[in-house]
């Protein structure tokens, strides 16, 4: 087991709105909190407020996501990785990420095993979109990607929550 970071993570909805049914609302909420993790799991949160839906009812149309992480063979920085580890192999088949709403229902968008290869360390950002038009790759790059499960499956859902 290897090191990943999670740096930062941002979330945007495109909410309804009670008005004429082509109008909808986006919101993108962030959470920048640096974590460190290693032989275990961790969870951040976004908190969508009723006040962050200032028209319409707040039912979710479309959700895209977007991670900013490492994977590290030692200490993991906020920037990335320190680049002292001892050891080539970030081991990128470990890495799982998930999104869950405010009622539970939770989505995959990586899960263990999706990324394969991986030689040294290194530091991605991506963005999971159902229309995104290129699978995720093998190894972990930055660029806007599918994910593994649908992130369809929050429509009709009311966006406040944590």
């Amino acid at each position: 087991m290897k090191r990943v970071s999670l740096l930062c993570g941002a979330v945007a909805l495109l909410v309804a709105m009670t008005a004429p049914s082509a109008w909808a609302l986006s919101i993108t909420k962030t959470n920048n909190t640096f974590g460190s993790v290693d032989n275990s799991s961790d969870t951040r949160t976004v908190d969508i407020a009723a006040g962050d839906i200032t028209m319409g009812t707040g039912t979710i149309l479309s959700v895209t996501a977007t991670l900013d992480f490492s994977k590290c063979n030692d200490t993991a920085t906020a920037s990335g990785c320190s680049g002292t580890g001892g050891g080539t192999i970030p081991f990128s088949n470990e890495i799982a990420f998930a999104l869950t709403s405010p009622t539970g229902t939770t989505v995959n968008l990586v899960t263990a095993g999706t990324f394969t290869f991986g030689s040294g360390e290194y530091r991605a950002e991506i963005t999971f979109d159902d229309l995104a038009v290129s699978a995720l790759p093998a190894n972990p790059t930055n660029g806007t990607f599918q994910l593994v499960g649908t992130l369809g499956s929050f429509a009709g859902e009311n966006a406040v929550g944590t």
